[in-house]
C-alpha cells in the first residue's frame, strides 16, 4: 500500500511539472516598417508578412516567427499601403488578430482587388484605420466576411463590389461597428454594406454619399440576417430601387436612436422593422419602413438639421435647433459618440452619431 501511494505522490508531482511547464501559446507583436505590398526576403516587414505570421504560415523571417495564438499588427510607417493582390486571408485555428493602423495607415485595393476575407470561424478586429478603393465584381468590395468581424474608428471609403461596396457580411459572419465612418461606397446591392445572412450591429457611426444601382444605398438586409442599428447617422445616400439610406428585404432589422435623411433616390427606409424602434428621426415620411411620428419617440417627417461632414472618421455635427438633440431614449443610447464625447450631455441623449453639448477635442476610441 505504501509502494502504491508513492507511485500515485510521483505522478502527481510529475503531472503537475508538466502543466507548469508546457510552453504557452504566447501572443504575438508584429510591426508593419513598409508601405510596400510584397513578400521580398529582406530587412522589411510588410503587412503582407505581417498576416502570413499572424496566420502561423510566415513566408519569411522577416516580421517575426509565426504565431498561432492571438496576434496584434501595428505600424511604424505612416501613409497608404497599395495592394496589387488582395492580401491573405484572415484564417480560423490560429488565433484572433487586431490590425491597429493608428489612425495614420490607408490600405487601398487600387481600384483592382478586394481588401481582405475573414474566413469562417476567424477572427479579425480592425481599429483606426482606412480601407479604401477597393474593388471586385463580385461581393465584398472591402472586406468578405464569414467569420467574426469587428471594426473600430475606421474609415471606408470610395470601395464597390457587386454587392457590399465596403463589406458584404455572408451567412456566418458576425460584424460589429462602432465609431466610424462608410462613404461613398457603391455596388449593385448594398452600397457600403451587404448584410447577406449575417449579424450585423452598427452603433455611433456615419453613412454618407453611398449608392446602390438597385437597393440599400447604406445598407441592405436580406432574408435570414439580423440588423441592429445604434445612434448612427445616415445621410445624402441613394439607390435606384429602394433604400437610399436602409432597405430591408427580409431578416429582421431593428433601429434605435438613428437619423436617415437626405437620400438622394430610392427612399430614406424601404421593408419591415422588427421589435420595438424607438427615437429615431426619418426625414421622409414617405420612406420611415412603416415608423409613426410621435410614436415610441420617433420623429417622422423633419430636417434633422445637419452640419456639413467633418472629422475623422467623418461624422454629421447636429446644428442648433435640430430636433435630435436631448430627443434619444437614455436607455438605449450607446454611451459615448462617434467621436467618444459621454452621452448624455444634456437631460436626454441625442439622437444619431453625434451628441451635442460640450466644446472639446474628440477622442480616440482604441
Amino acid at each position: 500500500m505504501q509502494q502504491l501511494r508513492l507511485v500515485f505522490a510521483l505522478l502527481l508531482v510529475v503531472m503537475l511539472f508538466a502543466r507548469q511547464h508546457a510552453p504557452p501559446a504566447y501572443a504575438a507583436g508584429y510591426v508593419v516598417n513598409s508601405l510596400a505590398d510584397n513578400t521580398t526576403n529582406n530587412t522589411f516587414c510588410t503587412l503582407r508578412e505581417a498576416i502570413l505570421a499572424a496566420n502561423n504560415a510566415p513566408a519569411n523571417a522577416n516580421c517575426g516567427a509565426g504565431s498561432a495564438g492571438n496576434d496584434t499588427i501595428t505600424f511604424s510607417v505612416i501613409g497608404t499601403i497599395t495592394l496589387g493582390l488582395f492580401l491573405p486571408n484572415i484564417v480560423s485555428g490560429a488565433g484572433t488578430l487586431t490590425i491597429d493602423g493608428g489612425g495614420s495607415i490607408t490600405i487601398s485595393g487600387n481600384n483592382a482587388v478586394r481588401v481582405m476575407t475573414v474566413d469562417n470561424g476567424a477572427s479579425l478586429t480592425l481599429r483606426n484605420l482606412t480601407i479604401a478603393n477597393a474593388s471586385t465584381l463580385i461581393s465584398g468590395g472591402g472586406v468578405a466576411n464569414s467569420g467574426t468581424l469587428t471594426v473600430i474608428n475606421s474609415s471606408f471609403s470610395g470601395n464597390n463590389a457587386g454587392s457590399g461596396g465596403g463589406i458584404v457580411n455572408l451567412s456566418s459572419g458576425v460584424l460589429t461597428i462602432s465609431h466610424s465612418t462608410f462613404s461613398n461606397n457603391s455596388a449593385t446591392f448594398g452600397g457600403a454594406i451587404d448584410n447577406a445572412g449575417g449579424a450585423l450591429t452598427v452603433a455611433n457611426s456615419t453613412f454618407s454619399g453611398n449608392s446602390a444601382t438597385n437597393s440599400g444605398g447604406g445598407i441592405y438586409n436580406n432574408p435570414g440576417s439580423t440588423l441592429t442599428i445604434v445612434n448612427s447617422t445616415f445621410s445624402g445616400n441613394s439607390a435606384s430601387t429602394a433604400g437610399g439610406g436602409i432597405r430591408i428585404n427580409g431578416g429582421s432589422a431593428t433601429l434605435k436612436n438613428t437619423i436617415i435623411a437626405k437620400s438622394a433616390s430610392g427612399g430614406d427606409c424601404i421593408g419591415t422593422l422588427s421589435g420595438t424602434n424607438n427615437n429615431n428621426l426619418i426625414e421622409s415620411a414617405a420612406s420611415a419602413c412603416g415608423l409613426t411620428n410621435g410614436v415610441n419617440g420617433n420623429i417622422v417627417g423633419q430636417d434633422p438639421n445637419l452640419g456639413a461632414l467633418t472629422g475623422l472618421p467623418a461624422y454629421f455635427p447636429l446644428t442648433a435647433g435640430s430636433p435630435a438633440i436631448n430627443a434619444g431614449d437614455n436607455a438605449s443610447c450607446a454611451a459615448t459618440d462617434q467621436r467618444g464625447v459621454s452621452r448624455p450631455q444634456g437631460g436626454q441623449c441625442d439622437i444619431g452619431a453625434f451628441e451635442m453639448g460640450v466644446v472639446s477635442l474628440p477622442l480616440v476610441v482604441r
